[in-house]
C-alpha cells in the first residue's frame, strides 16, 4: 500500500468513489460528485485538517480517511470526519491498514485519541469497536431538524 497526504489536487478522484460508496447500503445516501467534492472542501478548510489517501500496488485508489485536529483541556485529538474503502476494496484489510498509518502519523505529531460519530450496526458501529474504539457513555450525539 502507498499513502499519500490528501491535498485538493485529489477531490475529483475520491468524490468518484465517495458517490458510489455512500449512495449504496447501508447508507443509501443520494450524494453527487459536485456536492461530494464541495463536502472534501470543506471537511479540509478546517483548521487542523489532515487526511491521507492509500492506493494499492497498481497506483489504483483503495481508501481515504481525514478529519481535523482539535484542542482539548488536556490533549490534542483527531476528529476523524471520513474514513471510507471503495466496495470494490472492502473486506481485504485496506480499511485496518488506513487506519493503522493514520494512528501511527498522528502519534508521530502527538496526537494520542481520536474520535468519530458512526451509524449503529455491525458493519459500521462494531467495525470500529473490532478495532480498539469503545462508545463514550458520557456522550452522545444529539440533532434538531429546523
Amino acid at each position: 500500500m502507498n499513502y499519500v497526504e490528501l491535498t485538493e489536487q485529489h477531490y475529483p478522484v475520491i468524490a468518484k468513489h465517495y458517490v458510489e460508496t455512500y449512495n449504496a447500503p447501508p447508507w443509501n445516501d443520494r450524494w453527487t460528485e459536485e456536492l461530494a467534492e464541495e463536502k472534501l472542501r470543506e471537511m479540509m478548510d478546517c483548521s487542523g485538517a489532515f487526511g491521507l489517501i492509500c492506493y494499492d500496488d497498481s497506483g489504483s485508489f483503495s481508501g481515504v480517511i481525514l478529519g481535523n485536529i482539535e484542542i482539548y483541556f488536556d490533549c490534542k485529538q483527531f476528529f476523524i470526519k471520513d474514513f471510507f474503502v471503495p466496495l470494490s476494496c472492502q473486506n481485504q484489510g485496506i480499511g485496518s491498514l488506513l487506519m493503522g498509518e493514520l494512528e501511527k502519523r498522528l502519534r508521530k505529531m502527538g496526537i494520542h485519541k481520536t474520535y468519530l460519530f458512526t451509524a449503529k450496526g455491525e458493519r459500521t458501529e462494531g467495525y470500529y469497536q473490532r478495532r480498539g474504539f469503545v462508545r463514550w457513555d458520557d456522550m452522545i450525539l444529539m440533532g434538531k431538524k429546523l
